[in-house]
């Protein structure tokens, strides 16, 4: 579940940060004062989400890693599934 969450939450902010901070940076490299900041508070928020989802993550991948599967016989598959899955 971590994993399609982070990816829907990088989809997000990816689209957030080319459409709604467009008007946030070219305001503020125009000299103009910014008064609609949402954008900026939204994609900083993403991303901090971001973060913390991708830290879970690792910590419950490094506390219960992935085994090969059992019946596994040739030895690059086995080797290669181990590199895979760390």
């Amino acid at each position: 579940a971590y994993h399609w969450t982070i990816m829907v939450l990088v989809v997000a902010n990816w689209a957030g940060g080319r459409w709604g901070m467009r008007q946030v940076f070219f305001g503020r490299e125009g000299g103009e004062p910014v008064t609609n900041l949402g954008p900026a508070y939204v994609h900083i928020a993403l991303g901090v989400t971001i973060l913390v989802l991708m830290l879970l993550r690792l910590r419950a991948r490094l506390r219960r890693p992935v085994e090969t599967a059992p019946g596994t016989k040739h030895p690059l598959l086995a080797r290669l599934g181990r590199l895979n899955h760390w």
